[in-house]
């Protein structure tokens, strides 16, 4: 199938056009030599040997073709609804767009109301007032759509819209378009067979730039122009996905399985402008993936807006606040149960980026300044020595654990070696000091910032032996919401994302989870943080992890750490702003038809890209269960929901 979109300028849009008599009738042109009439063209190409045209159809070459166009558009079109048209099978299709710019779409828009009152007032004049609610309602329409322009965030567009259907047999051809016309008088839609036109739409829907069929022109808005897009017709349906909401693009059910084997990764990125529904597109896949998929789902809560989901579904709700006692070590170690083994070094060098970070962020400034490479090769002598000689951590899993029970907590009956307390902030500052005292003036300075994060004093949240516990939970929210904004809660993004990777991530390669970062963005503005998060993004899937990052600043990610946007199998774009949605299409590839969708989709209404090449509209459609549920409103009432972990 040949499918092809023809804009013209305005300035086209009255010129007189030569009756065409032949397709391969070029314009006479006496300057032109002979050799350059012997040029084989466009027009020689498409030519066929020969046609004869009826009254309803024409025989071109072999084949018999029946040219359509349409005539009758419905008033409020949706994106699919020239799907039948698309999928027919053997045809060429042409969409010809005259776009308007804001002054003439005005004077257009005043040629089209005047009609239409003029129809208003002849209806009232012969008693017939059936059709005045529909004329009503298109004049509100055009008074609609002129504002819209004026403040430029709309256009004004006119189209036609022909095709040419092809067969070999004539019967057949018949009752294909006899079986379009049912199908798309469905979705009122009128597409004809013009009698004694089918030359004029033949050649309008060839790739000439001719139009012989302007009389038939629709009006449109960019919303109009949009769902004529033919986006990918294919199914998303995994065979073993939940329910994510309805394709857009077939009517049917889109069935999304985010640890399908076919994805080259299991990451996720979400987009869209402040207010486009990010955060309910996150809670939905959260709630229905647990349910279907049995993902453990960790999240780290910028905002607070899923304190409410969390404790109503039973979960495990994790706050972080200056006056909260609750304690999660960053400095806590893990061994990997596939590997069997402690990976002490790694775990050295993922400490001394944090600490780097820390002392880095403690300065008030815009831009912190990184440290020195003796100051990192200081700080991972320091960490080596508490890790190696003073816990005694080996590659050997049993070194966590001590038979030292007095050590651990002499209070407490053990059956069985207990597990080592683990190396606090505390411990680092305390070495650091002590080689500061011994005259170590860079270790002086190290340890004086470092006091800022051990307990008691400013961001002394993260020191000391941690004290929750995350198991035997589907769903566990880390809030952040109450630290404070510059330093503290990016700190908090990074600390919390080290913690689930040694307590979560590496734990139970069987166990499919998932990670979602609210305001992923603002990991990236340090260096430290930004490579820990590409770190997880490159090996999510080798721990059977989906990492999903969530932020409105896609730019910055195409900036400072494209790494995360390519290891992103799953990409889900919400809306966009019309002033941003070219750099959207630049960064991610995206075609004209999908920029204008995001700049006028409706809330629910979002672009689904796997794997970089399957796009789909979908529709994320809320029960009113999920509506309470992840409501953020504080004004609406909540009655029940079903629960994460089944009691």
């Amino acid at each position: 199938m040949m499918f092809m979109f023809k804009q013209k300028d305005k300035k086209q849009k009255n010129n007189k056009e030569n009756k065409v008599i032949s397709i391969i009738d070029l314009e006479n042109d006496n300057s032109e030599s002979i050799l350059t009439k012997l040029v084989y063209g466009q027009k020689d190409i498409i030519a066929p040997d020969g046609f004869k045209i009826s009254e309803s159809y024409m025989k071109i070459g072999d084949k018999y073709a029946v040219n359509l166009v349409i005539t009758g558009y419905p008033d409020r079109a949706s994106i699919g609804w020239l799907n039948d048209l698309y999928s027919i099978g053997d045809a060429d299709i042409a969409i010809d767009i005259t776009p308007f710019n804001s002054k003439d779409a005005q004077n257009e828009l005043n040629k089209l109301k005047l009609r239409l009152k003029t129809k208003v007032n002849m209806d009232l004049e012969s008693d017939d007032d059936r059709s005045l609610e529909i004329y009503q309602r298109a004049l509100n329409d055009i008074d609609s759509l002129k504002q819209r322009i004026v403040d430029d965030i709309d256009s004004f567009y006119t189209i036609v819209i022909t095709a040419t259907i092809y067969d070999n047999d004539l019967i057949n051809l018949k009752k294909t378009v006899s079986h379009l016309k049912d199908l798309m008088g469905g979705k009122n839609t009128d597409i004809r067979s013009l009698i004694k036109r089918q030359d004029d739409i033949y050649v309008s829907t060839l790739p000439l730039n001719i139009n012989k069929v302007n009389d038939l022109r629709r009006p449109a808005d960019l919303g109009g122009l949009v769902s004529l897009f033919p986006f990918y017709q294919g199914e998303l349906v995994h065979p073993k996905g939940f329910p994510i909401g309805i394709n857009m693009g077939t009517g049917t059910i889109a069935m999304l399985d985010t640890f399908n084997s076919n994805l080259n990764n299991y990451n996720m990125f979400i987009c869209g402008e402040a207010g486009g529904g990010k955060s309910f597109t996150l809670k939905t896949i959260t709630k229905r993936s647990s349910i279907f998929e049995d993902v453990l789902t960790v999240n780290i809560d910028f905002k607070g807006e899923s304190v409410d989901l969390t404790e109503r579904t039973n979960s495990l709700n994790i706050t972080f606040s200056p006056s909260n006692d609750v304690i999660i070590n960053p400095l806590d170690i893990e061994y990997d149960e596939i590997e069997n083994q402690l990976d002490v070094l790694t775990k050295i060098s993922e400490v001394v980026s944090l600490l780097s970070y820390m002392i880095a962020n403690a300065s008030s400034e815009d831009k912190p300044k990184a440290l020195s490479s003796i100051e990192i090769a200081l700080l991972n002598d320091i960490v080596t020595d508490v890790y190696i000689n003073d816990f005694g951590f080996t590659n050997d899993i049993n070194s966590l654990y001590t038979d030292n029970y007095k050590e651990k907590d002499p209070d407490v009956i053990y059956i069985g070696p207990a597990k080592k307390s683990m190396p606090t902030i505390t411990d680092i500052y305390n070495k650091l000091y002590a080689l500061g005292e011994k005259g170590n003036d860079k270790a002086k300075e190290l340890a004086y910032i470092l006091k800022l994060y051990t307990k008691g004093n400013t961001f002394g949240i993260f020191d000391g032996q941690t004290n929750v516990d995350i198991n035997n939970y589907k769903y566990i929210n880390f809030d952040i919401s109450k630290l404070e904004e510059k330093r503290a809660k990016p700190l908090a993004q990074y600390v919390v994302f080290t913690f689930i990777w040694e307590k979560v991530i590496k734990k139970n390669r069987r166990q499919k989870k998932r990670v979602n970062i609210d305001e992923a963005h603002l990991m990236l503005y340090n260096e430290e943080s930004a490579r820990f998060n590409d770190k997880m993004v490159r090996l999510a899937r080798a721990y059977n992890t989906s990492i999903v990052n969530v932020s409105q600043d896609f730019e910055v990610f195409e900036e400072k750490l494209h790494s995360v946007l390519d290891n992103s199998s799953i990409k889900i774009f919400l809306r966009h702003s019309a002033n941003r949605v070219n750099s959207l299409k630049r960064i991610f590839g995206l075609s004209d038809g999908v920029g204008n969708f995001l700049t006028t989709n409706k809330k629910g209404e979002c672009i689904f890209v796997l794997n970089n090449t399957e796009i789909y509209p979908i529709y994320i459609d809320a029960t009113p269960e999920e509506l309470e549920l992840f409501n953020t409103d504080p004004n609406k009432t909540f009655e029940g929901v079903n629960a994460f972990v089944e009691e």
